[in-house]
């Protein structure tokens, strides 16, 4: 069954990603015929989108996955293929990484916790490096913040850089559309 699951997660996710731009109406499509909620085949759709064929382990579930899908790519590899050589559970990975990263923040130098974001974008709105004259702008999350943001980002489809500046600027009274 857990075979299954994962097979049909990593599908329905590779699909509602495929069909972003030819299929209007593709959830409203795949919760029709799959029963599943809204929310959840956004999900497969951003883990899907952040693991490319050549990147999924198929030792692993696709919930092992979805736990290291918010880290950068290397990051991801590495708590993989700990939990591949050792036969984690997918809570036990969930477990090790957040006391990697509560650790982390620990021994953080305060710049460092504080979690510096740069929020600098281009003339089309793509979030970019920031530039020499344009100093970046430092959020300190504690962080039950950080996860919390990181959660809402991911429900979203978005990187939680592309989630922050959607909601810093809807608390500014602009419209903005929200793509993953």
């Amino acid at each position: 069954m857990s075979t299954v699951h994962t097979s049909s997660a990593w599908c329905l996710g590779d699909w509602l990603v495929y069909g972003e731009i030819a299929y209007a109406g593709r959830y409203r499509k795949a919760v029709e015929f799959c029963s599943l909620h809204y929310q959840t085949l956004r999900n497969y759709a951003w883990v899907a989108r952040r693991f490319s064929l050549s990147r999924r382990r198929d030792t692993l579930s696709f919930g092992h996955h979805a736990e290291v899908a918010r880290l950068p790519d290397p990051e991801q590899d590495y708590w993989l293929r700990k939990a591949e050589e050792l036969g984690w559970s997918r809570n036990r990975l969930r477990s090790e990484v957040r006391s990697s990263l509560n650790e982390r923040d620990t021994n953080a130098t305060p710049e460092q916790a504080a979690g510096g974001v740069r929020l600098s974008r281009t003339d089309d709105g793509e979030p970019t490096d920031r530039t020499a004259e344009e100093p970046p702008l430092l959020l300190e999350l504690t962080p039950d913040q950080c996860e919390l943001w990181s959660s809402a980002a991911a429900k979203a489809g978005l990187t939680v850089t592309a989630w922050a500046v959607h909601a810093l600027n809807l608390a500014a009274g602009g419209i903005e559309i929200m793509q993953p």
